[in-house]
This record gives structure tokens, sequence and C-alpha cells, in this order.
């Protein structure tokens, strides 16, 4: 979706999308980080919840998604970064960088 910002002039805007895993938080996340994160875990609004079928289950997946420069989107991509071999993983990048027109 682009924004208006002035009359008939418009600035992009892209998202990241992630869908939140069974993965704990690593040991190793500062207070203030973990608190940001933890949140972006529980407080999930009920339009980012969905349900896929796949081999005739069910499957609930928990989706977030933040304006790609929002603290949020920076908090999970950095911890992403940094734990790229945590398994389970707490957080699933399903697109960094997604533009809307």
């Amino acid at each position: 979706v682009s924004l208006l910002v002035t009359a008939g002039a418009y600035f992009s805007v892209s998202l990241l999308v992630t869908a939140i895993g069974d993965g704990r938080l690593a040991g190793d996340v500062t207070s203030k980080v973990r608190e940001r994160l933890e949140q972006v875990r529980r407080k999930i609004p009920k339009e980012q919840l969905t349900s896929v079928e796949l081999r005739g289950a069910t499957l609930d997946i928990k989706l977030r998604v933040f304006v790609t420069n929002s603290e949020d989107a920076k908090a999970v991509s950095d911890y992403v970064r940094l734990h790229p071999a945590q398994l389970p993983p707490p957080f699933v990048v399903l697109a960094h960088d997604l533009p809307l027109a």
C-alpha cells in the first residue's frame, strides 16, 4: 500500500513477514530486546492467525507483519541474523522486504 504524502506524491512501503516458531529466545539476548521480542511473540492480531492444510492435516500459523524499518522488524531481523542455526527457531522470516505498490 502506497501512502499519500502530498497531493499526487507517494512513497513505497515494504514489509517483513515472519511466522512465530516454537523455539525459545536464546539466553544471550539483552533484557530490553528480549522484552520487545516476547511482545512480538505474544501479541498476535487475530487477522494474522491463519490455518494451512498440508497433506490432510491442518497447521495453525501465527504470522506477524511489520513495516520493514520498524523497531519490531529490526529486532526480529537482527535476532534471526544472529541465531541462524537455532532449532526450533522462535521466528521464521517468510519475506524480508516485501514491497507494496
